[in-house]
């Protein structure tokens, strides 16, 4: 489950998973996982092909679905919806 926690934690480190490694203590505070790390890398990915209308409704369909099991409340939904809507994409 995808927490504001871990949400704040991944946009301090930037996405970079190499930097959570190097700094576990962190990640442990908040109870950050490999497979949340993950979780949140697969999320942005698929909303940003979604919110940039690249996707298939069925995409778009199944990445909000995998959404709502993933976010832990509707401000991770918001917030992760945001983070996507503002990445380019070239």
């Amino acid at each position: 489950m995808i927490t504001l926690d871990k949400l704040r934690l991944y946009r301090k480190l930037s996405g970079d998973s190499d930097a959570w490694s190097r700094n576990s203590r962190a990640g442990n505070q908040v109870g950050m996982t490999a497979q949340d790390w993950s979780s949140i890398d697969r999320i942005l990915q698929s909303l940003t092909i979604t919110e940039n209308g690249l996707a298939t409704p069925e995409f778009g369909e199944q990445t909000h679905r995998n959404l709502g099991n993933l976010a832990g409340s509707d401000e991770v939904r918001t917030a992760l919806i945001a983070m996507a809507k503002a990445r380019s994409i070239r």
